[in-house]
């Protein structure tokens, strides 16, 4: 038998909290509320959940220090951030925190589970709303002076034109299937590319190639 994955939420808002257990449940089994930031770590390390929603900004710590504690404990839980402010720093932020996902509060519920189901296959998800601003977020920061897209990246390092597609996908939330389609590639063959330009790049995960790309503004 399948075992339910278990999610804890935690948010300062118990209405807001209760509100996600119905969306949540049945699909999911939701295993606390937490409505303190400095309570998160210490309610994941007793429940052990698979997922933990917590949001950006909580009394005692707030989400994206939640994660890069998860990150340097090394935990297996998912964290994924959820906010209603849509300012692209605090995805940013969450992007570096190494968090497995960034929604917004007020999403449709089927962004949410999107989100966490990504985060258990061991991917990255970035909300779509929040994808179309970090894209301008990074164009905006690159100014008059933007280097082309060889002199962005690490020293050494050239990024063929299928790999920066590949990475723009990434940053705006495609699916590894979606963006297969998009660009007339095998699922496997941007699974080999996302792959190679792990290596290339010098990151572990999907999220550090997300940060990567964002902060060396490696778009067209």
């Amino acid at each position: 038998m399948i075992r339910t994955k278990r999610v804890l939420i935690a948010d300062d808002h118990k209405m807001f909290c209760e509100g996600l257990v119905g969306a949540l449940e049945p699909r999911y089994r939701v295993v606390g509320m937490v409505h303190r930031g400095s309570d998160v770590l210490d309610e994941i390390e007793r429940l052990s959940p698979d997922v933990a929603l917590v949001d950006v900004s909580m009394p005692g710590q707030s989400g994206i220090d939640v994660a890069r504690r998860m990150k340097k404990l090394g935990w297996r839980t998912k964290v994924i951030i959820l906010t209603m402010h849509d300012d692209a720093l605090f995805a940013v932020e969450a992007l570096r925190a190494d968090a497995s996902g960034f929604v917004l509060k007020h999403s449709p519920r089927k962004v949410l589970l999107t989100a966490i189901e990504k985060a258990l296959e061991g991917e990255s998800y970035m909300d779509p709303a929040m994808a179309k601003k970090l894209k301008a977020y990074s164009r905006a920061g690159s100014g008059d002076d933007k280097a082309t897209a060889d002199e962005q990246v690490a020293p050494g390092v050239q990024l063929t034109q299928r790999q920066r597609e590949v990475l723009r996908h990434l940053v705006l939330g495609s699916t590894t299937a979606e963006t297969a389609d998009a660009l007339g590639l095998s699922v496997k063959a941007i699974e080999f590319h996302r792959g190679r330009l792990k290596k290339l790049l010098g990151v572990s995960t999907t999220a550090g190639l997300i940060h990567y790309t964002i902060s060396h503004h490696i778009f067209e």
